[in-house]
């Protein structure tokens, strides 16, 4: 017995007609009658006879109908009562940083109606030192954040790897030419770079890489438009620091290793486990595999 066959039966039923049962579901009449036909075979029964020209219940199909509407009455009340427990679900507060924001935001956003239909995403974007406090305060359900935890102690913290993020020096040919592969940040201290977003931690990074080379970046603009970014550099306007998988965005800009940068691991955190950040870790996971195979 499946809620497909007692569907069609009590269509059937209602309707007197396989034809009028078939045209409702869209499937054929020879399908609704090897439904009825199980249901009969399975439980021993003689549900219809003809009259008239049309299907009407036997004695014993009486007595089935009665039973199978309760059943399909209580089915579609507990269907009705599972989603909407599912809309009662609160929003899932999300601090993610920023320069990771235009990055997993659209993925998060694109991807939810496919695998978590439930989960609300709230996003926030701030530094890690105040997402840390934040989770610490429990004033959000859970963090992305670009972070090498190796070393560190977050024990009442737990942690899922959901990425990496690698980040190079992108500019036109015409702006700047290197045979080398990777470079230093000597080679480029006379390019006018855009940098992405204002005091970020990347940006931070960015500066103190140049310090440590006794030199300074020369610094055209910080932006908070990523595709602004992108724009310029293609112009010939400004090079840039981006994720390295964005050369798919741009072929025919150069694009070079910094050397000395490694990758940085890309976790989700949270501190306590809630259903919303049990939908938004099944649905990162899937993130992870994209997002690898993407080098992100």
């Amino acid at each position: 017995m499946t809620i497909t066959q007692l569907n069609y039966f009590l269509l059937t039923a209602e309707n007197h007609s396989l034809t009028k049962t078939a045209e409702l579901c869209y499937v054929s009449q020879p399908a609704v009658s090897a439904a009825i036909r199980d249901l009969e075979k399975e439980y021993d029964l003689k549900l219809f006879r003809h009259e008239k020209r049309q299907l009407v219940l036997t004695e014993e199909g009486v007595l089935f109908y009665q039973h199978v509407r309760l059943l399909m009455n209580q089915f579609q009340g507990f269907n009705q009562a599972i989603k909407n427990r599912q809309k009662e679900i609160p929003p899932c507060s999300l601090a993610i940083t920023t320069n990771l924001a235009p990055l997993w935001l659209p993925w998060i956003y694109t991807n939810i109606p496919t695998y978590m239909p439930a989960l609300r995403i709230q996003p926030t974007e701030d530094r890690v030192s105040n997402i840390f406090t934040l989770l610490g305060n429990g004033l959000i359900d859970a963090a992305c954040i670009a972070y090498d935890f190796e070393g560190t102690k977050h024990d009442d913290l737990r942690i899922m790897k959901i990425g990496t993020l690698e980040i190079d020096f992108f500019a036109s040919k015409k702006l700047f030419k290197s045979v080398r592969k990777e470079i230093e940040p000597n080679d480029i201290s006379n390019v006018p770079v855009a940098l992405y977003g204002r005091n970020t931690t990347l940006n931070n990074f960015i500066y103190q890489l140049f310090d440590d080379a006794g030199t300074k970046p020369n610094i055209l603009c910080e932006m908070t438009q990523l595709k602004t970014i992108e724009e310029i550099t293609r112009q010939g306007i400004s090079g840039s620091f981006l994720p390295s998988y964005m050369k798919r965005d741009m072929p025919k800009i150069g694009q070079w290793k910094l050397k000395g940068v490694n990758p940085t691991p890309v976790h989700l955190v949270w501190k306590n486990d809630t259903p919303q950040v049990s939908m938004l870790k099944d649905l990162l996971q899937k993130a992870d595999s994209y997002h690898t195979s993407n080098h992100l």
